[in-house]
C-alpha cells in the first residue's frame, strides 16, 4: 500500500524525512497478517493445534516490511544528532562518506549553487532522485548477503534480514515520491544506471569484509540527508522555492 500524501512539495520532503512510509496501522496488520501468511504458504501457522498456536505466537510482528507511518508529531519532536566515530571502522566510514557526499556537492554543481542562493525547484528534484536511487543499494545488498548467510549457516537471523529489506523498501517509496515531480530524461537515466553498477559493486565487496564498516556508512549517509533535506525545507519555508509552495 502506497502512503497517502499531500500533493505538496512541503508535504512530500516532509514524508520523504518520515522513517516510515507506508500507511497501515499496527492493528491493521496484524489483522492482515494471518491472511497474508496463508496465502504465501504459511497456513501452517494459522492451524487450530496446539502446536499451531504455539509456533503462531511466535511470529514477531516488528518485523514486517510493511510498518506503520509516523505522524506530523512525531516528526517535530525528530532531534539532529551525531555519533562521534569511536575507532578505526567509524572513521573508515565517516570519511568515505565525506568524499562521497563533497565529490557529488561538486560534481553536480550543488555545493556552488547553494552557496549563490541558485538552487531552483528542478535542482532539488534532481538532487533527489539520484540520491534516492543510490539509497536504496545497501538495504537490498545487505539483506541479500545476511539471506545467503543465513541459508549457508542453517540458521535463524533474527529479524535482521526483514529490517535491511524494509530499508531498501523504504528508500525505494522515496525515489517513487520524488518522482511524482519530474520523469528524468535519457541521460539522467544513463547516470543512474552508470552510479548503480558503480555502488553495487562496491558495497557489495565492502559488505562482505566487513559489514560493521557498510553499516556505520549508511549510518553517516543518513546524516547528512538530514541535512540535505533540512535545507530544502528551510529554502521552502523562507520562499525560495515559489513552484513548490503552488503545487
Amino acid at each position: 500500500m502506497f502512503p497517502i500524501v499531500r500533493r505538496t512539495a512541503p508535504g512530500i520532503c516532509r514524508t520523504i524525512l518520515a522513517p516510515a512510509r507506508l500507511s497501515i496501522s499496527p492493528s491493521a496488520s496484524l489483522v492482515a497478517f494471518p491472511m497474508a501468511a496463508k496465502c504465501r504458504g504459511f497456513s501452517i501457522f494459522n492451524g487450530g493445534s496446539r502446536m499451531g498456536a504455539k509456533m503462531d505466537d511466535k511470529l514477531d510482528m516488528k518485523n514486517l516490511l510493511s510498518q506503520s507511518a509516523w505522524t506530523r508529531d512525531d516528526l517535530d519532536k525528530v532531534e539532529k544528532t551525531h555519533r562521534e566515530p569511536r575507532d578505526w571502522v567509524d572513521r573508515a566510514a565517516y570519511y568515505t562518506v565525506q568524499a562521497l557526499r563533497g565529490s557529488f556537492d561538486i560534481g553536480s554543481l550543488y555545493k556552488v549553487k547553494n552557496m549563490t542562493g541558485g538552487m531552483r525547484e528542478s535542482d532539488w528534484v534532481r538532487r533527489i532522485i539520484f540520491l534516492e536511487t543510490v539509497a536504496g543499494v545497501p538495504g537490498m545488498v545487505a539483506g541479500m548477503l545476511r539471506h545467503l548467510h543465513s541459508l549457508r549457516l542453517m540458521r535463524r537471523d533474527y529479524g535482521w534480514i526483514h529490517s535491511l529489506l524494509a530499508e531498501a523498501e523504504n528508500e525505494r517509496m522515496h525515489l517513487l515520491i520524488a518522482l511524482s515531480l519530474r520523469q528524468p530524461g535519457p541521460l539522467f537515466r544513463a547516470a543512474v544506471i552508470g552510479g548503480q553498477a558503480l555502488f553495487l559493486s562496491w558495497y557489495t565487496l565492502a559488505y562482505l569484509v566487513c559489514p560493521r564498516y557498510c553499516h556505520r556508512f549508511v549510518g553517516y549517509l543518513e546524516e547528512e540527508a538530514v541535512h540535505t533535506y533540512s535545507k530544502l525545507l528551510e529554502d521552502i519555508d523562507a520562499g525560495k522555492l515559489p513552484l513548490f509552495e503552488n503545487l
